[in-house]
């Protein structure tokens, strides 16, 4: 539990197009093995978008919320 006016740091990765070889290897996953063995692979990806991880905070309470890459 976060104590009243705590802050609550969140690391997470940047858009798959952001790391090339995690791309190539959900394309190879794809090609060779299944769909979702390489949705995975984007699934480690999915709060890439600053806005909506943006939007996911402020639904769970949190304000001022502030996000750098």
């Amino acid at each position: 539990m976060l104590a009243p006016g705590g802050r609550l740091p969140v690391s997470v990765w940047r858009a798959i197009e952001y790391n090339p070889g995690q791309v190539a290897l959900a394309k190879g996953l794809l090609q060779h093995v299944s769909q979702e063995a390489a949705a995975r692979v984007h699934l480690a990806f999915s709060l890439g978008d600053a806005e909506e991880l943006r939007v996911l905070l402020a639904g769970a309470g949190f304000i001022n919320v502030t996000i750098q890459s």
